[in-house]
């Protein structure tokens, strides 16, 4: 009777250990379905930080080349305005040369019409004395 309780003993412990096996058993499965789960998980992760990292590069390579023409249409817009500012400056020379030219050729004028003038009372003065002249000769 010793015996058997010692062998049903023996057996109750070997299925208890077999219970505690196959539970380990499981519960490694279990882990293991779990790890692959995050590994899966870890590596999409791993995709999707290198997808932004390349799309992080591509967008600084659009700002430095925006920022390289930001820098050509400042300079053009630069030259541009150099070249109007110049434009303008050759403008207002011809216009000031243009007034000092009007200028001259109103005092030329005014003095053209004086010695006109001058002509017409010399000449009045000469057709008076020649009338004069002639009126005297008569008599």
């Amino acid at each position: 009777s010793f015996l058997g309780r010692g062998m049903k003993e023996a057996a109750g412990s070997l299925a208890a250990e077999r219970l505690h096996g196959a539970q380990l058993s499981d519960t490694i499965s279990q882990i293991r379905e779990q790890l692959l789960v995050a590994r899966e998980g870890m590596e999409a992760v791993m995709k999707r930080d290198a997808a932004k990292e390349i799309e992080v590069e591509h967008l600084h390579r659009s700002m430095a080349m925006l920022g390289d023409e930001r820098d050509v249409l400042k300079s053009e817009l630069h030259r541009q305005q150099q070249a109007q500012q110049m434009e303008m400056d050759d403008a207002l020379q011809e216009l000031h040369e243009a007034s000092e030219e009007a200028a001259t050729s109103k005092a030329e004028t005014s003095e053209a019409r004086a010695a006109r003038n001058q002509i017409t009372a010399q000449l009045a003065t000469q057709s008076r004395e020649l009338e004069t002249f002639e009126s005297w000769k008569r008599e």
